[in-house]
Formats: structure tokens, C-alpha cells, sequence
């Protein structure tokens, strides 16, 4: 578990799954950062969840620190990138998100550094996510943490009629390159 002043991370529960899918549903809703265009349902992701939990590519979930009782207000995942091939073992590929009224408080921040903070553990030396083009604030937040641009994918995406470009980030956590921070 990690803390901050005001956030607490920790491995997420089956019991925190509805929490979960129902931040995932508000992003669909948003359509700012996802490719889903439904809505999800818990027993739909249940085994997505099961295959996460106890792995080395965990759900996490953070809660405020000053309101107990309001639970889980975002959550990472990571999965094994580029179809699970094993020379593609040391790259996670990480997804975040956080609920929308909890979004721009540094929640998105606090859950990146925790996850920096124990990929070695995880066995991660890479981090690498996809965002919409369009989603600055997603992207400013990456770029602060040293994400640098590794790929633009134009036009790869539709969404509700509507095609999005795709931003490929990723930063190198460990190796010759240990850098673990804010920028």
C-alpha cells in the first residue's frame, strides 16, 4: 500500500470491481479515453479481473485519505504489452482512470508515481500507454512525469462517428536509465 498526504493506493478487491467498472463506464460516457463505446457490466469484467489479481500486472485503486467512506475514487491497471509475448515481458502497458470528480487533483498523479515506485518489483522496466490526441490533459499529465511521444497513430480510432488520433507514450523506469519522478 502506498499513501501520500492525501491519497492511499492499494491492490484492488473483488469487492471494489463495480467501483471500477463504474469509472470505466464514466469514461465511456466521456469519450475522451477509451475505445469501448458500451457500457461494461461487472460479470463482463470479472474475468479481466481475476487474471489481474496476485499477478505482476495489477489493479490498483486509490482512495482519498480524508473521506474513508467515499471508496475508490480512480485505478491504474497494467497488462502485458503487445499480446503477451515474452520478449515484450519487461514493458507494462499501463491504463488509468480516474473519476470525473476527482479528475485534475492529483489522483492520476499519485498513481503514477506509486506504480514507478514498484515496477522494479513487478519486474516492469517500461511503461507504455496509448491516449487520444485530443485528450490534453491526459497527455500533460504523462509529460510530466517524463513520458516522452514514442508514436502518432492518425485516424486509428472511431468513437461514436467520429475518428481520433492516437498518441503513443512510454518512459524507460529502470536500466541505463533510472529516472523515477516528477519532471
Amino acid at each position: 500500500m502506498y499513501e501520500s498526504s492525501r491519497y492511499t493506493c492499494r491492490a484492488a478487491t473483488l469487492a471494489d470491481l463495480p467501483t471500477i467498472v463504474d469509472i470505466y463506464n464514466c469514461a465511456i460516457e466521456a469519450g475522451n479515453s477509451t475505445c469501448d463505446v458500451e457500457p461494461v457490466s461487472v460479470e463482463a469484467w470479472k474475468p479481466w479481473f481475476l487474471k489481474h489479481a496476485g499477478s505482476r500486472r495489477p489493479v490498483w485503486v486509490a482512495e482519498d485519505i480524508s473521506n474513508p467512506s467515499g471508496g475508490v475514487i480512480g485505478y491504474l491497471s497494467l497488462s502485458y504489452f503487445m499480446n503477451e509475448r515474452p520478449g515484450y515481458f519487461r514493458t507494462a502497458d499501463l491504463g488509468l482512470y480516474i473519476h470525473p470528480l476527482h479528475q485534475s487533483k492529483g489522483v492520476g498523479s499519485f498513481l503514477l508515481q506509486s506504480i514507478m515506485e514498484s515496477a522494479a518489483l513487478l519486474d516492469i522496466e517500461v511503461i507504455a500507454t496509448t491516449i487520444f490526441a485530443h485528450n490534453q490533459q491526459s497527455l500533460r499529465l504523462f509529460e510530466k512525469w517524463g513520458f516522452t511521444r514514442w508514436g502518432f497513430m492518425p485516424g486509428v480510432a472511431r468513437v461514436r462517428g467520429k475518428d481520433f488520433d492516437l498518441v503513443m507514450v512510454g518512459k524507460k523506469l529502470y536500466g541505463n536509465e533510472a529516472v523515477v519522478g516528477a519532471a
